[in-house]
């Protein structure tokens, strides 16, 4: 008898880190509670050593193996788990997904082509600043926004400066 639930591939890095393993138990419970089935496809890339030492770019490029592995063809969608990939990285990933006939979802951050599944950073950051005010009494704060060129870091500074 053939399976008939739908077959997902996760394409996901830094399987160790608490925050990706916190969306992997939501996509868990929630492929359990429909019936779905999971794969993962995990790359180690760190998005360090080749960004700052030219000798370990061909680390990236063997860490790539993992997402030619599935044939995707026999894949109902595609979740991609957003996460510090090298740019090596995210264009092989990127590269492979393009053109697919299946809903491809990116969980964690903001890409062209993709359906985006992310946090809304600046709600999110006014109730921490509202927090720190209403239950800590802070009254002078010291802020580190993040990399200017991150679609959250514009978010967070507005959030900061409304509260």
């Amino acid at each position: 008898m053939k399976d008939q639930r739908l077959k997902i591939a996760v394409f996901t890095s830094k399987i160790y880190e608490a925050m990706i393993q916190e969306i992997q138990t939501g996509i868990n419970k929630a492929a359990a509670e429909l019936g779905c089935k999971i794969i993962y496809f995990c790359s180690f890339s760190d998005n360090f050593s080749s960004k700052y030492y030219d000798h370990y770019g061909n680390y990236d490029i063997g860490d790539t193996v993992c997402f030619d592995i599935p044939d995707l063809s026999k894949f109902d969608a595609v979740i991609r788990i957003d996460s510090s990939y090298s740019e090596y990285v995210l264009d092989k990933i990127d590269e492979i997904l393009s053109d697919l006939p299946i809903p491809v979802i990116n969980v964690g951050g903001k890409r062209d082509g993709y359906l985006n599944i992310h946090n809304d950073e600046k709600a999110s950051f006014r109730l921490i600043v509202e927090h720190l005010i209403k239950e800590h009494g802070c009254r002078e704060f010291f802020h580190v926004a993040g990399k200017p060129d991150k679609y959250y870091t514009r978010d967070r500074i507005e959030a900061f400066r409304e509260e």
